[in-house]
């Protein structure tokens, strides 16, 4: 074979190697492409469906219900039941200036509660894959010139963590539960009348 037909042999075969090379390499990131838009769209879809099913859980028996994202330290009103929070409670904004508000109408026993378990750090300390929710009791005003405090429970939950596995987006709901505290408490107070009675006897008798 001629030296001239030798190179341009040689620079064929060169060429075809790296044209394969090439076309396996496109052949690659089209199917990493692929592989990570159907891996991503499939988080995303499962973030909705968990989304949907928590609100849809929540939106009968809570008065309102906030979505926080801890990241961007920003709130959304997703549930307003009834009519009796219209016009107080804001769409939307940042979630430590509302959660200062919310402090300011606590009752004193309870403020301390309050501010801890309701803070961004103990959302992100506390909330985790084993222990996805919890709720905490208290007393607060339901307007900020109301002169009596009314009992109330908050349920918080986890809606999604970051890729580090730490809370990114909670939800928090309030439900009223002041006629429940009343009865519990009159429930209390008729035992304790029956046990002091039944001392009362069983002394007569002996």
């Amino acid at each position: 074979m001629k030296k001239g037909c030798s190179s341009l042999y040689y620079f064929s075969l060169t060429n075809k190697s790296v044209t394969d090379s090439s076309v396996r390499f496109f052949i690659l990131s089209v199917f990493l492409y692929v592989a990570v838009g159907a891996l991503f769209s499939a988080i995303v879809i499962q973030i909705m469906k968990k989304r949907i099913a928590v609100i849809s859980s929540l939106s009968g028996s809570y008065l309102y219900a906030f979505r926080i994202n801890l990241k961007r330290d920003r709130f959304s009103l997703i549930i307003l039941n009834g009519t009796m929070m219209r016009g107080e409670l804001p769409k939307e904004g940042r979630y430590s200036a509302f959660h200062e508000k919310y402090i300011e109408a606590t009752h004193p026993d309870d403020l301390k509660k309050v501010q801890e378990m309701l803070s961004p750090e103990y959302f992100m300390e506390n909330l985790t894959a084993e222990r996805s929710s919890y709720q905490i009791e208290f007393r607060s005003k339901i307007k900020q010139d109301d002169a009596d405090y009314v009992w109330s429970r908050i349920k918080v939950i986890l809606l999604r963590n970051n890729v580090f596995g730490r809370p990114d987006e909670v939800i928090t709901a309030k439900k009223k539960i002041d006629e429940q505290k009343r009865n519990d408490e009159a429930k209390r107070l008729m035992l304790m009348l029956a046990l002091k009675r039944a001392k009362e006897e069983k002394k007569k008798k002996s």
